[in-house]
């Protein structure tokens, strides 16, 4: 794995840019480039950054607790300069992630999920009702 930025190599391609128009508009398009020239990325851009490409590159992260960390999850920094979101478990590392996780798991049990399915369809219901009389098309 190289550490040169694509913007030294000369190929653009490889120095992405989450923030661009073309990156916003599919990033799909970007992923399947980098996934078949450079499945690890890096760029400059944004304050630095590596993107895996591949599931396996990804799940490798992902689980190698060791050696990379959850604590700031964001993908590069704002044009702003922001870059930490801070939301429990998923930007946490062990031993907190269990913790943070032991807590919430009671909000998505079977029972708590079904105890919220009628005021979730209702406010569905609400929303596409809006939604249908700014398009003059009926809800079936």
């Amino acid at each position: 794995m190289s550490t040169m930025t694509g913007a030294e190599r000369g190929d653009v391609e490889r120095d992405f840019d989450i923030f661009s128009d073309e990156y916003i508009a599919d990033p799909s398009v970007v992923w399947d480039q980098l996934r078949t020239e450079c499945p690890v990325a890096h760029s400059e851009r944004n304050g630095g950054g590596w993107m895996p490409t591949t599931w396996d590159d990804i799940a490798a992260v992902a689980y190698d607790t060791d050696n990379f960390s959850s604590r700031d999850s964001s993908v590069a920094q704002t044009p702003e300069g922001a870059s930490f979101i801070s939301a429990p478990p998923i930007t946490s590392d062990p031993p907190f992630h269990a913790d943070a996780r032991r807590m919430l798991l009671p909000f998505f049990s079977p029972k708590a999920v079904e105890d919220l399915v009628e005021v979730t369809r209702s406010i569905a219901r609400e929303r596409l009702d809006v939604i249908a009389a700014g398009t003059g098309v009926a809800r079936a």
